[in-house]
């Protein structure tokens, strides 16, 4: 959970909604169809770290991300505040790339640390999930795995007309988010010590971050917690005190990089060499889009 706090809106509409996520050990669920036998079905696990996309279909070219740190117990799944993070933006019906805009969602106001999901299988792959914003907005999902957990393969959600916003529905897919692991490298530019080459190794544990390296030659360690595909780490470079979120890129296996005023500092991609040419294909285009600052985890 991630114990910074303060979210920049940068675009006033963002997608609520609902999805599914990741679960823990996984163990039979039996049910009673009434007539006196007992089917059984084991659900498919899904514990963990998922990125959910819910494209919709009301209003062509919005997308969220839903970051999610699920827990599944027999068919039941859920994440508690803290472990829940909306991200939307735009996406580019004709390349696929996700323009990010601003955190959190319509009913929580975009305030982060306030949703929750809860959800229940209903057979080995297919389960019903709902998010909860703030403790009243909602938004419903049916989704299906793959066998293994690893995806979400088909899945519909709907919101309903609340907090002032209308009606939306649309498609959902995820994806299983692996646990942050290796080198990364790149240029980065802030205000506060310009444009410096970094190179790190990043590790974890749990929803434990650790984030060890040098920027431009200078020893550092950083530290803090990863929710879906964000991590959010704080520690000194160079002595100051620093705070970063970087936002795993599934499809490319690098992070876009902020600060915690959700100044876009650049690219880290997967290796050592910092001066490596930026991809020419990226899946998430990163404007400034939030502030950190003031999360409440």
């Amino acid at each position: 959970m991630f114990t910074s706090s303060k979210l920049f809106a940068a675009c006033p509409v963002v997608l609520a909604l609902a999805i599914t996520g990741c679960g823990a050990s996984v163990s039979s669920n039996n049910g009673n169809n009434g007539g006196g036998s007992a089917p059984q079905f084991t659900p498919v696990g899904i514990q963990g770290q998922y990125e959910v996309e819910a494209i919709s279909a009301a209003n062509p070219g919005s997308v969220s991300l839903i970051e999610v740190n699920f827990n599944q117990t027999d068919s039941s799944v859920s994440a508690s505040k803290g472990n829940v993070v909306v991200i939307g933006g735009t996406q580019n019906t004709s390349t696929g790339v996700i323009t990010l805009q601003t955190v959190g969602g319509e009913c929580d106001n975009h305030a982060l640390g306030q949703d929750t999901v809860q959800g229940t299988f209903s057979a080995a792959a297919q389960a019903n999930i709902t998010l909860t914003e703030y403790n009243s907005g909602t938004a419903t999902a049916n989704v299906t795995f793959s066998s293994d957990g690893s995806k979400i393969t088909s899945g519909s959600y709907s919101v309903p007309a609340q907090c002032t916003y209308p009606a939306d529905s649309g498609r959902v897919i995820g994806v299983r988010v692996p646990q942050f692991s290796g080198s990364y490298a790149g240029m980065l530019t802030s205000s506060s010590l310009g444009t410096n080459a970094f190179i790190v190794t990043v590790s974890q544990s749990g929803v434990s971050m650790n984030v060890s390296g040098t920027m431009s030659g200078t020893p550092f360690i950083m530290s803090g917690s990863v929710v879906g595909a964000i991590f959010d780490v704080a520690g000194t470079i160079s002595g100051q005190s620093m705070e970063a979120l970087g936002l795993y890129d599934i499809v490319n296996n690098d992070f876009v990089i902020y600060d915690n005023q959700g100044n876009y500092l650049g690219q880290l991609n997967a290796g050592t060499n910092p001066q490596a040419a930026m991809k020419s294909t990226v899946r998430l285009k990163a404007p400034q889009f939030l502030r950190i600052d003031q999360l409440d985890y």
